[in-house]
């Protein structure tokens, strides 16, 4: 710079100094450095309670988790309904549809560059079965052959289980019965490797929340690595220099943002601090339909917002209360007037479930006489004597609001009052996992296209039955439709099975969901998917 003082012409010398000052003034976006760095800035709405994929249930923890892990299959980049190879690079079934062998990638590698193997994978199955481990998605193993068995104890033999190793580069999983849906099943992180040495030195094997997901400790399979993890701040996971399919991956860093503010969330978006969001605040939706933002993107998906009632405390023991509250709610004003978004859910399994379709008429609905009628019977006429129970929500917008309206419908329709309560999300999950709660709210997402992804959560047995609802009757006919082979009359049992639960109203569907995010036009590869499952791997980002 000294040297061009003195060469150059004065008004030349005050052009360039005038320029650079400017360039230094206007410093890039954190949107526009990852365009040019290949880091992808999203928000998740809330801080992952866990990285293991053995243990955690909700939607923030799955949309990193996506990122460090990688199953058998993987999600296509088209939609949900295409399976693309994983850690498997081919497979083969029998005829009868019990038995698929897997041939494993030679390339497939941990991130420490340990070779994976298929005794990783039998690893990792059993400790998803064993019941001192507790996995909350044990059930979804149970499509193995022996599988339920050695979960409920009725032995202890893990060679009766249907999974094997044949050689280091081949598994065999033989099925209990015939599943038309057995490899979209595998997409699930019930059914992804965990690291047998890292889980062994850190006691996971039979413990949970152990320490061994916190950065330095975590070993993973997927097309990232765990780099850092600041609790309120943010996620980093960086590309693995060992995932087999890294040469054709364009994004080279993920920073995920818990932000659970939608008002927040778009402030950084409109500030230029992320390429996705998680939310959209309710008010703008409506106008940005209108508008036609092509940064706006809406679809909706396989996912339904409920109530739960905790069946195990007075009064939500009696399901004429239930029913009554669940009947005392109008769905079509939380959509129009609180979320701007979504459908009134009149069944609990979303309305767009292909090949499956709910009637109407014995399905949930907005019925004030027929609700105040019911809690009379239950001995609270125009809610005398109802006692004071608490809703809880987590602390986002979305909750919030719904819980506030459906308060005041039931105080001007039932006569009751409820006291409302939030917490931060993982403090919230870990409340109704122990059941501490009178009634709470969360959304149910399919994890692959088919009923029983819904209807299967109230089994008495179920892990995410957190309404320890009961009933034999129910489990009978969720068995029954498992025995179905005919297509026809599997979907006609569901459906029964359906009714009788709305009846009983261990839960209370709200509204269908449609996902609502700003997206930055420079992220390409982000399709609408019904399962909202996105593949970080066929993500790039391009200029403008």
């Amino acid at each position: 710079m000294f040297l061009l003082k003195h060469i150059l012409p004065l008004g030349l010398t005050l052009i360039l100094l005038g320029a650079t000052l400017s360039s230094c003034s206007k410093r890039k976006t954190r949107v526009q450095e990852g365009i040019e760095t290949g880091t992808l800035h999203m928000g998740i709405g809330a801080d992952p309670r866990d990285l293991d994929p053995h243990t955690v249930t909700g939607i923030p923890d799955f949309m990193v988790l996506g990122a460090l892990f990688e199953g058998l299959v993987s999600h296509g980049p088209w939609n949900d309904q295409s399976i693309i190879p994983g850690v498997a690079q081919s497979w083969v079934s029998t005829p009868d549809g019990l038995t698929y062998t897997f041939q494993l990638r030679d390339n497939a590698k941990w991130s420490n560059g340990d070779p994976l193997t298929a005794e990783d994978f039998v690893f990792s199955f059993e400790r998803v079965l064993n019941p001192q481990f507790a996995s909350p998605h044990a059930e979804m193993l149970y499509a193995i052959q022996g599988a339920e068995a050695f979960h409920q104890g009725i032995h202890r033999d893990f060679n009766k289980v249907g999974v094997f190793a044949k050689f280091p580069s081949t598994l065999e999983i033989k099925l209990s019965r015939p599943i038309p849906y057995f490899l979209q099943l595998l997409k699930h992180p019930a059914w992804y490797p965990v690291h047998p040495d890292t889980i062994t030195r850190f006691d996971a094997s039979f413990r949970q929340s152990t320490g061994w997901t916190q950065p330095g400790n975590l070993v993973s399979n997927g097309p990232f690595v765990l780099e850092s993890w600041k609790p309120g701040n943010r996620i980093e996971v960086l590309q693995s220099n060992h995932y087999w399919g890294k040469d054709d991956m364009d994004l080279q860093r993920i920073a995920f943002y818990p932000i659970d503010n939608a008002n927040t969330e778009e402030r950084a978006f409109q500030n230029g601090q992320l390429h996705l969001t998680d939310d959209v605040p309710f008010f703008r939706r409506a106008d940005l339909r209108s508008e036609e933002d092509n940064r706006y993107l809406e679809y909706p998906i396989l996912a339904t917002t409920y109530l739960l009632f905790n069946t195990q405390k007075p009064p939500f023991t009696d399901p004429l209360v239930r029913r009554a509250l669940a009947l005392a709610i109008d769905r079509e004003a939380i959509t129009e007037h609180i979320v701007h978004t979504g459908q009134p859910a009149t069944s609990f399994t979303p309305g767009n479930m292909p090949g499956y379709e709910f009637p109407l008429q014995s399905g949930v609905s907005f019925d004030i006489e027929e609700a105040q009628r019911l809690l009379a019977l239950a001995g609270f006429p125009a809610g005398e004597g109802f006692p004071e129970v608490e809703y809880s929500t987590s602390t986002s917008d979305s909750a919030r609001q719904v819980a506030e309206a459906i308060q005041q419908m039931w105080k001007e329709h039932l006569g009751i009052s409820v006291q409302l309560f939030n917490s931060e999300f993982r403090v919230y999950l870990d409340n109704l996992n122990r059941g501490n709660f009178d009634i709470g709210y969360l959304a149910w997402y399919g994890d692959y296209e088919d009923p029983y992804t819904f209807l299967n959560l109230l089994r008495s047995t179920s892990a995410s039955n957190r309404m320890k609802w009961t009933s034999d009757e129910y489990d009978r006919l969720i068995d029954l439709s498992n025995e179905a082979t005919d297509p026809h009359r599997r979907a006609s049992i569901l459906r029964d099975a359906e009714s009788f639960m709305l009846v009983k109203s261990p839960i209370a569907p709200i509204y269908w969901v449609t996902t609502s995010r700003y997206i930055h036009p420079s992220v390409k590869g982000w399709e609408p998917r019904l399962l909202d499952l996105h593949p970080y791997q066929h993500i790039r980002l391009e200029p403008e």
